[in-house]
């Protein structure tokens, strides 16, 4: 499998995501780079198992918007399954759920250290 291609696709899930657009300020710049490159090196290095990797990779999301200053419960397990299924994807040669991230529009307001009136 192509290390760049995963990192690229993993990057884009979870940028694209509607919890890290909503907390992208919030984080140090290179920050979601840097997440998506160790979630990559984990996928391609380790004996792939859904259960584990889902697991593995809500816990390490959940632990760096943490080390953020941001408190997440359980907003993380969506970003983990898609990455999920991207990297599923990419192993069968496919790209369908990835173009549709790719392709989303919707916008989320970013947190911001001004409150609203």
């Amino acid at each position: 499998m192509d290390r760049e291609i995963l990192r690229h696709r993993v990057l884009v899930t979870i940028s694209k995501s509607s919890l890290f657009r909503f907390v992208e300020n919030v984080l140090e710049e290179g920050k979601i780079a840097a997440i998506a490159r160790n979630i990559s090196e984990y996928l391609l290095n380790s004996k792939y198992s859904k259960e584990r990797a889902l697991g593995h990779i809500s816990d390490y999301l959940e632990e760096e918007l943490e080390n953020s200053g941001i408190d997440i419960e359980d907003g993380v397990d969506g970003v983990a399954l898609a990455v999920l299924f991207v990297y599923e994807e990419l192993l069968e040669n496919e790209s369908k759920f990835f173009s549709k991230i790719q392709e989303k529009s919707t916008q989320v307001t970013p947190l911001s250290d001004s409150e609203e009136e």
